[in-house]
């Protein structure tokens, strides 16, 4: 799903800009969509992300601020850590859309104009490397 952002000019001539808005999806309902179209909205997803932090590097954003944040944890955990993580993950979105709504009232009211920004955050089963 797409959604406008911006149109400059008007009727043929006009130049539409479009961002992709995708709904959240639940474990429970992602576990009942097939897995062809699970890893085709994962595929999608990744792209935009890939895009958005090049896009970012090449405008000289990606490092500007110091409060940034980027990591990469590795682990080996079992059914239980992997719930337990997953759990986090869902935990620390909640509290991103929460700060992003109150975010997004305070600009409403004050007239700024904001910071375009991206969160992402990824759990996910690697191959084990061979010994």
């Amino acid at each position: 799903m797409v959604v406008l952002v911006e149109e400059t000019g008007s009727g043929e001539d006009a130049e539409r800009f479009y961002r992709p808005e995708m709904p959240l999806i639940d474990n429970a309902e992602w576990g009942t969509i097939a897995l062809p179209e699970r890893e085709k909205i994962s595929a999608h997803i990744g792209y935009i992300v890939l895009e958005e932090v090049a896009l970012s590097v090449r405008a000289g954003l990606f490092d500007a601020r110091p409060e940034r944040f980027l990591s990469h944890a590795l682990g080996l955990v079992d059914e239980q850590g992997w719930l337990e993580l997953s759990r986090i993950h869902d935990k620390a979105l909640d509290a991103t859309l929460e700060a992003l709504a109150r975010a997004e009232e305070r600009l409403h009211e004050s007239g700024e104009e904001g910071l375009d920004i991206r969160s992402v955050q990824t759990l996910f089963e690697v191959p084990r490397r061979p010994e």
